[in-house]
């Protein structure tokens, strides 16, 4: 006969382990057309491939206003849209999206994924997600030279504990410097990141005026983002979370670095064509998620697609002029760019 039994250890298991943090999915947006269709490629790949992010709470905020035909769109996909105003007391480009981080009154949620618009879901980001510390990603190059490093940290009168992080373009130790596209921020910490990014926003615009030749313009477009740096250094409790939660697709990466990592946020910047397909990305790795999203959205949509498609050199080559010549009006005119994130 047999009188069947309970494995003690399986049920000691399942007792002892803590369910995984519930997520809040969110993004900053400007009320453009070409904000909408990122915020929608979003959102929708986030419904159909994001597994904890299916059923996940997801709030868009906008700025100023919103359009209602958008929202509508957003509504029957299950996100809430916030109309928000711009951030004060800082002239540089992207610190709208730390309006992100006024939803920590929110009790719906254990972690916000904070998140550019400019990123497509792949697969479930949940696991990738650090509990109890804020999580953030390396950026994918060394912005400064070292003594511009020792500049800042002098300037500052605060430095990180060494070179503890991975630039993946290069595969070479930095100092921990994180891309702000994709941030895991636990609820409790949330109202203290804000007032310590604003903070270090304002200190750097400070020592920008105080040395103006410490750093060039061009390199101070993402003053937003060192800030994210900068506060985290000065005492949050932050971790260095997988390159798969913030997966660029338009820089070619050190792919020893990123060898066997199944990304699940794609950060595709400007990289996507025509039809709003995700070109191929520069990194091989990245190449099975992208086709993923493309073909989901496909499906979804009703759209033709053909496959993984690569951007035209010449097209390459203007995007990048253009860059450059956004960047530089918007850094010597101390004006925002006509983005929020």
């Amino acid at each position: 006969t047999n009188y069947g039994f309970i494995d003690i250890s399986v049920l000691s298991d399942s007792l002892t382990t803590p369910p995984p943090p519930r997520l809040l999915l969110t993004c900053v947006a400007e009320n453009t057309p070409g904000f909408h269709a990122r915020v929608e490629l979003l959102v929708g790949s986030a419904r159909r491939l994001g597994g904890s992010l299916e059923t996940c709470p997801i709030v868009v905020n906008v700025v100023g206003s919103v359009d209602e035909a958008f929202a509508l769109r957003l509504e029957r996909a299950g996100a809430e849209v916030r109309v928000v105003s711009r951030v004060e007391r800082s002239g540089f480009a992207h610190a709208n999206k730390l309006r992100m981080l006024e939803l920590h009154d929110r009790q719906d949620f254990d972690v916000l994924l904070a998140v550019d618009c400019d990123v497509a879901v792949a697969a479930d980001p949940a696991p990738h997600v650090p509990d109890g510390a804020i999580g953030v990603v390396p950026t994918d190059m060394d912005a400064f030279t070292e003594p511009q490093w020792r500049a800042i940290f002098a300037g500052l009168g605060s430095a990180p504990d060494g070179r503890s992080v991975t630039a993946t373009t290069t595969g070479q130790p930095m100092y921990p410097y994180f891309n702000s596209g994709v941030v895991a921020v636990p609820r409790e910490h949330c109202a203290a990141l804000f007032a310590a990014w604003m903070q270090a926003m304002e200190d750097l615009d400070e020592l920008w005026r105080r040395e103006p030749d410490l750093i060039p313009p061009a390199r101070r477009f993402y003053t937003e983002q060192l800030a994210l740096a900068v506060a985290l250094w000065r005492g949050l409790p932050w971790t260095a979370a997988s390159r798969e939660l913030n997966f660029p697709t338009h820089v070619d990466l050190h792919e020893p670095t990123v060898a066997g990592m199944r990304p699940a946020l794609l950060h595709y910047h400007a990289e996507v064509d025509r039809a709003g397909f995700l070109l191929r990305p520069r990194c091989r790795v990245a190449e099975a998620a992208a086709e993923r999203v493309n073909r989901s959205r496909a499906d979804a949509l009703g759209l033709p697609y053909k496959g993984l498609q690569s951007r035209p050199l010449a097209d390459r080559a203007r995007l990048l002029v253009e860059r450059s010549r956004i960047r530089a009006q918007a850094v010597r005119r101390r004006i925002r760019p006509a983005s929020a994130t």
